[in-house]
Parts: C-alpha cells; structure tokens; sequence
C-alpha cells in the first residue's frame, strides 16, 4: 500500500469500526509526519412488510409486500441503499427453506412470486381458513436482503336452494323450476378494512336428479307413500336458466300424496346442495248436478231417435 493511501473492504449488514490505520508523509526536508485514519462503516438495512390478504373460497388472490431500502445517518445526513430492482424476488419454500418462485402445499394451494415481489395465491376449491405465511425475498443494492411475509386468508361459504312444491288434478303432468344460488359472503380486506360481497356461483353442468341410493340419474321413478310408482321425475336443463323438474303420472287414476324427489347442484367449487320437488295430485271432483242434466240429455237424445 502506497503512503497516503488506504483500502477498506465493507461487510454489508453490520456496523463495522475499521482497523486504524496510520498514515505517514514527509515534506521535502524528509521531515515526517503521522496522521491516523478509521472508517466506520453504518448499517443501512431494508425492510419489508406483512401483508395480508383476503378472499372467497376458490377465489385467487394477491398481494405484494412493501419492500424499503435501508437508511442511515452519516455526518448528520441520512444516507438510503435502495432495493436493487434488477434482482428479482423470491420466496422461501418452507419445507426445503430454499429460494424459489413458486411454493405448492398440499390441501391448501399454489403461491407464486413476480419479480417485483407480488404473491399469487390459487386455493384448492376446498381449502378453507389461514394460509401457511409465507417469506419473501428481496436484496438491496448491497445484496442486502429484506424480508417481508405474505398470508392468505379464505372464507368458506355455501350455495342454497328452495324445495318446490305443485298441484292439479289426477293424470296430468305436473312442472316446476328449482332455484339454486351461489354462496355470498362479506369479505372484509384486512389492510384497508374495505368491506365487499363476494359470490360462487352455481355451475350449471352439474344439475341432476338423485335416486334413492343419492346416486345421480336422468330419471327418477315416483312412488306413492307406500312405495308403489305412480310415475316419472325427469329434469329439464336450459341454457340460462334454472332447472326445471317434471312428475309425468303413469298411474292416472292415482290421487293423494307422492314422494318428492331430490335435485343437486354444486357451485363451482364442487360444494354440492341439494332441495326436493313434490307434486300433490287432486282427484277429479264430479258435480252431481252436471252429470244429472247430461245423462237426462243423453237419454232424451235416444228416446227421440227411437221415435223417428
């Protein structure tokens, strides 16, 4: 090392107090003189935040830590290392504790990191509750690193549906829609405490008649109290709208009560509800005094023909 000069190495991440160094010159007497020289190298570390999301079950959700670069003060100025935007981020797969851009755990779902840090969450359709807390990594322009977490929270919610119910008289074909609706929740953001409604809807490919054994099926045979059939469910699917169950009677001269049958739909998480349709068949009421004129008219009509 030449006179008058010095080299120091840092060591990021720590206040370091450097070797004093002593320098020496001389004037052109070769008159020497000494002067020490120590460097104190101030911590500059970044940060990072928590952050906390929340969603719908089977609803994908995000979030991005806010990553801040460290600050320090020297000679009464604050000095600031930025995070190095050019080194993308990372998270820390639990399991292996390496660095890596996407973490898949079992039972719960899929999160993945962009390179600015934003955390993507795809549930699995069942996972329901708090999510593993995951970390999330960046560096400064020291390649120091910050450190900020990422947790997802997922609320459950449950579709519903009303029975229906119809009328009319023996040997006619009875029909009636059967509403499903998605689940809705409120979902409160947990940063903001911005409230919303959140919905999952119904899929309409999974409407279908159950049979006894709660098995799916086209149709469905409708039987009386004391399990004799009566007749047929058969459910009718249209684009657009919700489904509609039909009672075709094979024995038309039956009245009286019929056992409903039971109609399933899922949302499109797969959480199936089910409700039921019931036909209530009338018999037919004869009026005494109408039969009594038309039997009259009829016997006129063939006394008269006997007479010509």
């Amino acid at each position: 090392m030449q006179m008058g000069q010095s080299t120091l190495l840092q060591i990021n991440n720590s206040k370091v107090r450097g070797q004093t160094l002593t320098v020496v010159r001389q004037d052109a007497n070769g008159t020497k003189v000494t002067a020490e020289y120590t460097a104190v190298v101030k911590p500059a570390n970044p940060e990072g935040t928590e952050v906390l999301t929340a969603g719908v079950q089977g609803k994908v959700q995000s979030g991005k830590p806010n990553f801040i670069g460290g600050k320090a003060i020297v000679n009464n100025v604050e000095k600031s290392v930025d995070i190095d935007e050019n080194v993308p981020a990372k998270l820390i797969d639990p399991k292996t504790g390496q660095e890596t851009t996407t973490v898949t755990i079992d039972g719960e779902g899929t999160y993945e990191v962009s390179e600015n840090g934003t955390v993507t969450f795809t549930p699995v359709a069942g996972f329901v509750g708090k999510g593993t807390e995951l970390t999330v990594k960046r560096v400064d322009l020291n390649g120091t690193p910050a450190i900020g977490k990422y947790t997802a929270v997922v609320i459950g919610t449950k579709p519903t549906a009303k029975p229906a119910v119809t009328s009319d008289i023996q040997g006619q074909a009875q029909s009636h829609s059967v509403t499903f609706k998605g689940g809705t929740v409120e979902v409160e953001d947990p940063m903001t405490k911005v409230k919303s409604e959140e919905t999952v809807a119904i899929d309409p490919a999974t409407y279908t008649l159950l049979d006894e054994n709660g098995q799916a099926a086209d149709s469905v045979p409708a039987k009386n109290p004391a399990g004799d059939v009566v007749g047929t469910y058969t459910l009718v699917k249209e684009e657009g709208k919700d489904p509609v169950a039909v009672f075709t009677p094979t024995d038309k001269s039956y009245t009286g009560e019929v056992k409903p049958v039971t109609v399933q739909a899922k949302d499109t998480n797969g959480t199936a509800v089910t409700t039921t349709y019931t036909p209530n068949i009338t018999p037919v009421k004869t009026n005494c005094k109408t039969s009594s004129i038309r039997r009259r008219t009829r016997e006129r009509a063939k006394w008269n023909s006997n007479i010509y």
